[in-house]
């Protein structure tokens, strides 16, 4: 993946997505579990996650 991302870009994945990865690796039998997750483990270390929707907590 870093051939195809260079440092200057600004490259993110949605947290819904991350959240379907998340499912995918929920839903896995136990054979398949442990490859999902580190396939997960090794994109959120590669990309960080932006929430769909800006929002403040703050009063």
């Amino acid at each position: 993946m870093d051939a195809a991302i260079d440092d200057a870009d600004d490259v993110a994945i949605a947290a819904i997505t991350v959240a379907e990865l998340l499912v995918g690796v929920e839903m896995a039998d136990a054979a398949r579990r442990p490859n999902r997750q580190a396939f997960v483990d090794e994109v959120l270390a590669l990309i960080p996650s932006r929430s769909t929707r800006q929002t403040s907590l703050a009063p």
